[in-house]
Protein backbone atom coordinates (compact mmCIF):
# COMPACT_ATOMS: atom_id res chain seq x y z
CA UNK A 1 0.00 0.00 0.00
CA UNK A 2 1.02 3.20 -0.74
CA UNK A 3 1.53 6.34 1.48
CA UNK A 4 0.46 9.99 0.83
CA UNK A 5 0.72 13.37 2.56
CA UNK A 6 -3.24 13.69 3.15
CA UNK A 7 -5.62 15.75 4.65
CA UNK A 8 -8.84 16.27 6.09
CA UNK A 9 -9.65 12.55 6.83
CA UNK A 10 -12.24 12.56 4.03
CA UNK A 11 -9.90 12.54 1.51
CA UNK A 12 -8.37 9.13 2.09
CA UNK A 13 -12.04 7.95 3.43
CA UNK A 14 -13.04 8.70 0.24
CA UNK A 15 -10.57 6.87 -2.27
CA UNK A 16 -10.85 3.49 0.49
CA UNK A 17 -14.63 3.35 -0.08
CA UNK A 18 -14.81 4.43 -3.86
CA UNK A 19 -12.20 1.57 -4.30
CA UNK A 20 -14.44 -0.89 -2.97
CA UNK A 21 -17.02 0.29 -5.43
CA UNK A 22 -14.97 -0.03 -8.07
CA UNK A 23 -14.29 -3.84 -6.85
CA UNK A 24 -10.77 -3.12 -6.08
CA UNK A 25 -10.28 -4.10 -2.34
CA UNK A 26 -12.71 -6.16 0.26
CA UNK A 27 -15.50 -4.89 2.27
CA UNK A 28 -13.18 -5.42 5.32
CA UNK A 29 -10.04 -3.77 4.23
CA UNK A 30 -12.46 -0.69 3.31
CA UNK A 31 -14.13 -0.64 6.49
CA UNK A 32 -10.64 -1.00 8.76
CA UNK A 33 -9.28 1.87 6.67
CA UNK A 34 -11.97 3.75 7.65
CA UNK A 35 -11.33 3.05 11.14
CA UNK A 36 -8.16 3.74 10.97
CA UNK A 37 -8.35 6.85 9.24
CA UNK A 38 -11.34 8.52 11.59
CA UNK A 39 -9.59 6.86 14.86
CA UNK A 40 -13.38 5.86 15.78
CA UNK A 41 -14.15 2.71 16.29
CA UNK A 42 -17.63 3.10 14.88
CA UNK A 43 -20.25 5.81 14.25
CA UNK A 44 -23.62 7.21 14.78
CA UNK A 45 -26.55 6.96 12.43
CA UNK A 46 -29.38 9.12 13.60
CA UNK A 47 -30.18 7.63 17.38
CA UNK A 48 -28.22 4.29 16.85
CA UNK A 49 -24.58 3.32 16.58
CA UNK A 50 -23.23 1.77 13.13
CA UNK A 51 -20.24 0.20 11.86
CA UNK A 52 -17.95 1.29 9.45
CA UNK A 53 -18.57 -2.15 7.53
CA UNK A 54 -22.54 -0.33 7.17
CA UNK A 55 -20.94 3.06 5.43
CA UNK A 56 -18.86 1.04 3.62
CA UNK A 57 -22.20 -1.15 2.52
CA UNK A 58 -24.33 1.96 2.09
CA UNK A 59 -21.53 3.42 -0.83
CA UNK A 60 -21.09 0.24 -2.49
CA UNK A 61 -24.89 0.58 -2.87
CA UNK A 62 -24.69 3.93 -4.30
CA UNK A 63 -25.19 4.46 -8.13
CA UNK A 64 -22.69 7.05 -8.44
CA UNK A 65 -18.78 7.22 -6.70
CA UNK A 66 -18.38 9.00 -3.33
CA UNK A 67 -17.65 12.67 -3.24
CA UNK A 68 -15.68 14.53 -0.96
CA UNK A 69 -16.35 18.04 -0.34
CA UNK A 70 -14.68 21.11 2.08
CA UNK A 71 -17.61 23.08 2.85
CA UNK A 72 -17.54 26.68 4.64
CA UNK A 73 -20.28 28.82 5.84
CA UNK A 74 -19.71 30.89 2.22
CA UNK A 75 -19.36 27.97 0.32
CA UNK A 76 -21.15 24.54 1.72
CA UNK A 77 -20.71 22.89 -1.45
CA UNK A 78 -24.06 20.63 -2.04
CA UNK A 79 -24.42 20.02 2.19
CA UNK A 80 -27.88 21.46 3.42
CA UNK A 81 -27.67 25.15 5.50
CA UNK A 82 -29.46 23.67 8.36
CA UNK A 83 -26.89 20.71 9.41
CA UNK A 84 -23.23 23.19 8.64
CA UNK A 85 -23.23 24.40 12.59
CA UNK A 86 -23.27 20.79 13.51
CA UNK A 87 -20.36 19.58 10.98
CA UNK A 88 -16.57 20.01 11.50
CA UNK A 89 -16.10 21.48 8.55
CA UNK A 90 -12.27 21.41 8.43
CA UNK A 91 -12.59 17.78 8.70
CA UNK A 92 -14.65 17.62 5.71
CA UNK A 93 -18.11 15.87 4.55
CA UNK A 94 -18.17 12.95 2.07
CA UNK A 95 -21.77 12.36 -0.26
CA UNK A 96 -22.83 8.88 -0.30
CA UNK A 97 -25.66 9.11 -2.73
CA UNK A 98 -28.34 11.56 -3.21
CA UNK A 99 -29.36 11.01 0.27
CA UNK A 100 -26.33 10.68 2.63
CA UNK A 101 -23.53 12.31 4.21
CA UNK A 102 -20.85 11.40 6.25
CA UNK A 103 -18.70 13.92 8.51
CA UNK A 104 -17.25 14.46 11.68
CA UNK A 105 -19.64 16.90 14.10
CA UNK A 106 -18.75 19.31 16.15
CA UNK A 107 -18.34 17.12 19.35
CA UNK A 108 -16.22 15.10 17.21
CA UNK A 109 -18.35 12.35 16.51
CA UNK A 110 -18.95 10.59 12.88
CA UNK A 111 -21.87 10.82 11.48
CA UNK A 112 -23.78 8.73 8.85
CA UNK A 113 -26.75 11.41 8.20
CA UNK A 114 -29.78 10.35 6.19
CA UNK A 115 -30.31 13.81 4.60
CA UNK A 116 -31.16 14.93 0.63
CA UNK A 117 -27.95 16.79 -0.34
CA UNK A 118 -27.03 18.45 -3.88
CA UNK A 119 -23.05 17.50 -3.31
CA UNK A 120 -22.15 17.05 -7.45
CA UNK A 121 -19.03 15.03 -8.85
CA UNK A 122 -16.29 17.36 -9.57
CA UNK A 123 -14.49 18.23 -12.81
CA UNK A 124 -11.39 16.59 -12.14
CA UNK A 125 -9.38 17.95 -15.46
CA UNK A 126 -11.00 21.31 -15.36
CA UNK A 127 -10.19 21.62 -11.36
CA UNK A 128 -6.16 20.61 -12.32
CA UNK A 129 -6.38 23.16 -14.69
CA UNK A 130 -7.56 25.79 -12.32
CA UNK A 131 -5.32 25.39 -9.53
CA UNK A 132 -1.81 25.19 -11.84
CA UNK A 133 -3.09 28.56 -13.48
CA UNK A 134 -3.82 29.74 -10.19
CA UNK A 135 -0.48 28.50 -8.64
CA UNK A 136 1.47 30.50 -11.76
CA UNK A 137 -0.57 33.42 -10.83
CA UNK A 138 0.38 33.23 -7.10
CA UNK A 139 4.18 32.89 -7.81
CA UNK A 140 3.58 35.64 -10.33
CA UNK A 141 1.59 37.98 -8.36
CA UNK A 142 3.82 37.84 -5.19
CA UNK A 143 7.26 36.50 -6.04
CA UNK A 144 8.97 33.01 -4.79
CA UNK A 145 10.19 34.23 -1.60
CA UNK A 146 6.52 36.33 -0.92
CA UNK A 147 4.47 32.87 -1.77
CA UNK A 148 6.84 30.54 0.56
CA UNK A 149 7.28 32.36 4.00
CA UNK A 150 9.15 30.67 6.28
CA UNK A 151 10.86 27.84 5.44
CA UNK A 152 11.36 26.22 8.48
CA UNK A 153 8.21 26.47 9.50
CA UNK A 154 7.10 25.41 6.30
CA UNK A 155 9.68 22.35 7.02
CA UNK A 156 8.25 22.05 10.51
CA UNK A 157 4.55 21.18 9.11
CA UNK A 158 5.69 18.65 6.59
CA UNK A 159 7.04 16.35 8.94
CA UNK A 160 4.04 16.95 11.53
CA UNK A 161 1.73 16.06 8.61
CA UNK A 162 -0.35 12.83 8.89
CA UNK A 163 0.54 10.61 6.36
CA UNK A 164 -2.60 8.66 5.04
CA UNK A 165 -2.43 4.95 3.84
CA UNK A 166 -3.81 4.58 0.09
CA UNK A 167 -6.00 1.20 -1.33
CA UNK A 168 -3.70 -0.62 -3.39
CA UNK A 169 -3.62 0.08 -7.14
CA UNK A 170 -4.24 3.74 -6.09
CA UNK A 171 -2.42 5.62 -9.50
CA UNK A 172 0.78 7.36 -9.42
CA UNK A 173 -1.22 9.79 -11.20
CA UNK A 174 -3.25 10.77 -7.95
CA UNK A 175 -0.85 9.91 -5.38
CA UNK A 176 1.45 12.74 -6.66
CA UNK A 177 -1.26 15.19 -6.98
CA UNK A 178 -2.66 14.88 -3.90
CA UNK A 179 0.78 15.40 -2.22
CA UNK A 180 1.26 18.00 -4.53
CA UNK A 181 -1.80 20.05 -4.07
CA UNK A 182 -1.49 18.93 -0.22
CA UNK A 183 2.13 20.50 0.09
CA UNK A 184 0.94 23.83 -1.87
CA UNK A 185 -2.10 23.61 0.64
CA UNK A 186 0.87 23.96 3.34
CA UNK A 187 3.37 26.51 2.02
CA UNK A 188 -0.08 28.77 1.19
CA UNK A 189 -1.46 29.01 5.26
CA UNK A 190 2.53 29.43 6.37
CA UNK A 191 2.45 32.47 4.16
CA UNK A 192 -1.01 33.51 4.84
CA UNK A 193 -0.04 33.48 8.73
CA UNK A 194 3.95 35.23 8.28
CA UNK A 195 4.49 38.97 9.48
CA UNK A 196 6.54 39.75 6.37
CA UNK A 197 6.35 43.67 6.49
CA UNK A 198 4.16 44.87 3.21
CA UNK A 199 4.68 47.28 1.82
CA UNK A 200 1.26 48.77 1.82
CA UNK A 201 -1.99 47.76 2.76
CA UNK A 202 -3.34 47.02 -0.37
CA UNK A 203 -0.07 44.81 -1.02
CA UNK A 204 -0.83 42.77 2.07
CA UNK A 205 -4.93 42.85 0.95
CA UNK A 206 -3.95 41.24 -2.65
CA UNK A 207 -1.72 39.02 -0.66
CA UNK A 208 -4.02 37.65 1.31
CA UNK A 209 -6.16 37.10 -1.38
CA UNK A 210 -4.09 35.07 -3.81
CA UNK A 211 -3.14 32.73 -1.07
CA UNK A 212 -6.51 32.22 -0.25
CA UNK A 213 -7.60 31.77 -3.98
CA UNK A 214 -4.65 29.31 -4.65
CA UNK A 215 -5.48 27.60 -0.69
CA UNK A 216 -9.16 27.17 -2.21
CA UNK A 217 -8.39 25.79 -5.67
CA UNK A 218 -5.54 23.19 -4.15
CA UNK A 219 -8.31 22.00 -1.59
CA UNK A 220 -10.30 21.52 -4.40
CA UNK A 221 -8.40 19.73 -6.41
CA UNK A 222 -7.36 17.17 -3.64
CA UNK A 223 -11.27 16.54 -3.09
CA UNK A 224 -12.00 15.74 -6.79
CA UNK A 225 -8.97 13.37 -6.25
CA UNK A 226 -10.42 11.41 -4.37
CA UNK A 227 -14.06 11.22 -5.79
CA UNK A 228 -13.74 9.12 -8.95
Amino acid sequence: MHTALIQPPVIAMSLWLNAHRAGEISQTDAANACEVISQALNLQSGSTSTSWAAVVSQAAASASPCVAVIPTFGDPAGVPAKIMPSIATTRGVIGIGPDFLLYQDTSSTWQLHEVPHTITPPDQPYLRRQFLEGLERAVRTLGAADFMGDRNTIDDMLKDSAFAVMPPGTSERVLTQLDQATRVRIVAQVAMTESLAPASRSTDNLRLATLQEIDRLAIDLISALASQ
